[in-house]
């Protein structure tokens, strides 16, 4: 058998069909496990895990341990509470649209999701079947139709396309953003006959590639049409007791839905709804860990959110009319006959049958001492394996390692996947790749060392498809987001008037452009696949009197002439940093399972800005250089408040 193809835990050939327990698994070598017992085995596989931080681990390592190409998708939890007021982001739903659709057309390899995720009840598989719909080049279809059929699907139509789930029209151009692709998709008609199919950068707005065909999915998981809306208000008045007219969903459930919790009642949109196993044919079970558990404690708290919860002004379904029940999702579980993975030793019984792999833990390191790297070097010292893997999880880790091991006569040599470090002989070898925890195959030879035991925890980002990291304070997003005259900066001409948005003709093409009015009544047309040219005005200041003259050079020379005052200003934050930076201050490297136990206790959804923050704060207490950093936390009150 060919080296690359090899591997160092799980051998097929002694592993009989029916052993459904594997034990023994320390660390990441329980996802290694899962990842070599999946490779080139054809079919889907479903892996369980308790919770979603734990879920998009095992994702990110189980595509770094596979050596094939298989599909592995994890399906995001919706990021808010049972019965929470608050709907979850447009951004999770696309993400969870894209991941049911692509599980019904039978693309996904390996599907990774959280205990609780089995309970929610999701939209009736032909609710995708039947709204989504393929536009080829070449086919006859007016634009209205499919602007009709996009609003239906939950598309919002807005001026420049930004996200999944949005949608504008300019002239013989469709804009879309559909949650199955990375980029959004720009169609040409010639009339009413779709001419190009392109998909292109969202800030460039430049063309990437073109296609002969694009399919369109729901980016809601409900539908937006008269009919439905129909449909949902007859369920509510049949489903509660009491005067609708005062329940706030039931009155704007055309407008604003999602301010007033729609999700959950989702339920009364259609006449049934499905589960993730409805979504998945013939697949094959794998929980990791104790996923009974959570199950169990999720349904405890939709029972008592179900009680104590009543923010959003109107009757709430009952809790086996949102949710499933735990009980029968365990029994459904049992019956499929799972193989469950544990870090622990499996003991025998007569009711499976359990394989213990020979993997250890290292010895653990301690997350208080300032001198954790001396204690790792000695442990790459004592350990008894002649081929070392370290994990630093980012560049900048990766740098600190290597400059530490140089400096103790370390050689270290980076790979960038699994598969050349299974290639490589001996020797002590880094990656930038997160691996969470540590372990020790003895029979191969091989020691894993994970970000908690070179860290004392693992750095964890969440990603989000189609966010950029722009300003969010001076970006304009959409032109809802600008009031008529108010103030915006254009980048070349300086600060102007909002006026409006203008319909304009060039070359017999009917072309949108934003109206900014400047200082002597000067207009300037801007199109609005121009708009990243003009953000908002950040100021104190509304006067008409602070306008830019157009066609002046009185912008350029107030841009210089506060360019150099910045500068000055750096020269001397940089003289106070550069004493700062010499200081040495105190490291405080957070204990991981004491971290583990706070965090698994809080049962609010982190916000991504919450979450970037949490995580920078605990980075800069690891640094032996002072903090400088203020966290407003009025913002995360707010949210918990509302909760």
């Amino acid at each position: 058998m060919n080296k690359q193809n090899q591997n160092i835990i799980f051998d097929h050939s002694n592993v009989d069909s029916s052993v459904n327990h594997y034990g023994q698994l320390y660390g990441s070598a329980i996802n290694l496990v899962l990842a070599e017992r999946i490779d080139n085995d054809r079919g889907l596989k479903i892996v369980i895990v308790p919770e979603i931080n734990f879920a998009e681990t095992l994702c990110n390592e189980l595509k770094y341990f596979t050596k094939t190409d298989l599909s592995i998708e994890l399906l995001p939890d919706l990021e808010v509470l049972p019965y929470d007021a608050s709907s979850p982001s447009n951004q999770v739903i696309a993400n969870r649209s894209e991941i049911l659709f692509q599980l019904l057309k039978g693309n996904i390899d390996v599907l990774v999701l959280s205990a609780a995720n089995l309970l929610w009840k999701l939209p009736p598989r032909k609710y995708f079947e039947e709204e989504s719909f393929t536009l080829n080049v070449g086919d006859l279809f007016s634009m209205q139709k499919i602007g009709d059929k996009l609003r239906k699907n939950g598309y919002e139509r807005v001026s420049t396309v930004f996200k999944p789930g949005e949608f504008c029209i300019r002239g013989s151009l469709i804009d879309l953003f559909s949650p199955l692709y990375k980029n959004p998709i720009r169609i040409d008609f010639d009339d009413e006959k779709i001419d190009l199919i392109k998909l292109f950068d969202i800030d460039s707005q430049l063309t990437l590639s073109t296609t002969n065909s694009t399919t369109i999915i729901p980016s809601e998981h409900y539908p937006k049409s008269s009919v439905a809306f129909d449909f949902f208000k007859t369920n509510m008045r049949n489903t509660f007791v009491g005067n609708q007219m005062e329940w706030p969903l039931y009155n704007f459930i055309e407008t604003y839905a999602e301010s007033h919790g729609v999700y959950n009642y989702l339920p009364l949109f259609f006449e049934s709804m499905s589960s993730i196993w409805d979504y998945c044919k013939t697949s094959e079970l794998f929980c990791v860990g104790d996923i009974q558990t959570p199950i169990k404690n999720y349904q405890k708290l939709i029972n008592q959110r179900f009680i104590n919860e009543n923010d959003l002004g109107q009757p709430n379904l009952k809790p086996s009319e949102l949710f499933f029940d735990a009980t029968q999702q365990i029994k459904k579980i049992d019956k499929m006959n799972p193989i469950n993975l544990q870090q622990q030793k499996c003991w025998k019984s007569h009711k499976h049958k359990a394989i213990n792999f020979d993997t250890s833990p290292l010895e653990p390191l301690n997350a208080f001492k300032t001198s954790s790297m001396d204690r790792i070097i000695n442990n790459l010292f004592e350990t008894s394996t002649n081929k070392i893997l370290l994990s630093a999880g980012s560049k900048n880790r990766k740098v600190f390692i290597e400059n530490q091991l140089r400096e103790h006569s370390i050689a270290v040599r980076q790979v960038s996947s699994w598969n050349e470090f299974l290639e490589r002989r001996s020797g002590v070898f880094i990656t930038e790749q997160p691996i969470s925890e540590s372990f020790i195959t003895a029979a191969s030879g091989i020691a894993v060392f994970g970000e908690m035991e070179l860290f004392g925890r693992r750095s964890r980002t969440r990603k989000y498809r189609g966010s950029v990291g722009k300003d969010p304070e001076s970006i304009i997003r959409d032109l809802k987001d600008l009031q008529v005259d108010s103030l915006v900066v254009h980048g070349e001409h300086g600060i102007g008037k909002y006026k409006g948005l203008s319909v304009m003709m060039i070359d017999d093409i009917s072309s949108e452009f934003l109206t900014i009015e400047y200082a002597l009544g000067d207009l300037l047309h801007v199109p609005v696949t121009l708009m990243e040219q003009v953000s908002r005005f950040i100021g104190q200041s509304s006067d008409a009197s602070i306008l830019s003259p157009l066609g002046s050079d009185q912008w350029k020379k107030l841009c210089k002439k506060t360019k150099k005052q910045a500068y000055d200003v750096a020269a001397e934050l940089l003289e106070i940093y550069a004493n700062r930076a010499i200081a040495v201050g105190k490291s405080q490297v957070a204990n991981q399972k004491d971290y583990e136990n706070f965090c698994n206790g809080f049962e609010y959804v982190l916000t991504r800005d919450q979450a970037k923050a949490t995580e920078d704060v605990l980075d800069d207490m690891a640094a032996s250089k002072s903090m400088d950093r203020l966290v407003w936390v009025m913002l995360v009150l707010e949210k918990q408040k509302s909760h």
